[in-house]
């Protein structure tokens, strides 16, 4: 909950809104002890109206981050989203450009990693430098197309990047690069030096986290995923 800075659990019974039922667009984490079989109930809304853009309003309190959700039943690509901002509504790269948005955003599996793709019946991580809302595009994306493309491609904005890896007794960390550009500076650069996303820890159990610490950037001090 960007608000309070801390997760909200669910338990039966309980009044807190922000967990007493799923709201579509947002994400949430889910932790079986066994394994288990997830099934989905109730009648589905024709086929127009699940196409239908989804608009998920994001908060810039408490850091900004905010766990988002695919609504839809199929993989969507996460860079085709538009942000609105006031009355206007703006590409991902035109609000990232202007320090609206974060157009990075974090999955989890077992461990941080950074994708273009939203999965059906997963989440990620992004962040809004401001209260806005996310459009979620709807268009089916061919998942194995974008991973190819971020293998091969730099970051817009970037000379040159490494990508740090780091796996150990089943968990990993595959969200940390740095990298160089003409038009960084040794400070805090937005769009390129990205803070790396809340902890899974407050979820239970272990977490294998690889950041850059950064106290000399003031107000925007914290643990960074990305040094440019």
């Amino acid at each position: 909950v960007p608000a309070a800075g801390a997760y909200s659990v669910y338990s039966p019974g309980t009044a807190d809104p922000a967990v007493s039922r799923f709201l579509r667009g947002r994400g949430y984490f889910v932790s079986f002890t066994t394994a288990a079989e997830v099934l989905a109930v109730g009648t589905p809304t024709d086929s127009q109206a699940r196409r239908a853009p989804v608009e998920v309003p994001l908060s810039a309190a408490s850091g900004g981050w905010n766990l988002i959700g695919n609504p839809y039943d199929w993989d969507i690509d996460f860079s085709l989203s538009t942000v609105r901002v006031g009355g206007q509504v703006i590409s991902m790269q035109e609000a990232a450009a202007q320090g609206v948005i974060s157009p990075v955003l974090f999955a989890y599996d077992n461990g941080y990693v950074e994708t273009s793709v939203l999965r059906e019946w997963r989440g990620g991580w992004v962040q809004a430098r401001q209260d806005v809302g996310l459009i979620l595009s709807s268009e089916p994306v061919l998942t194995r197309q974008v991973e190819a493309r971020e293998r091969s491609g730099i970051r817009a904005g970037l000379d040159w990047q490494l990508r740090l890896c780091a796996q150990a007794d089943g968990l990993q960390d595959a969200a940390t690069w740095l990298g160089a550009s003409g038009t960084a500076t040794a400070g805090f650069d937005c769009g390129k030096d990205v803070p790396k996303p809340p902890s899974a820890k407050g979820m239970g159990g272990a977490e294998l986290s690889v950041y850059f610490p950064h106290t000399d950037y003031g107000v925007e001090s914290g643990r960074y995923a990305s040094d440019i």
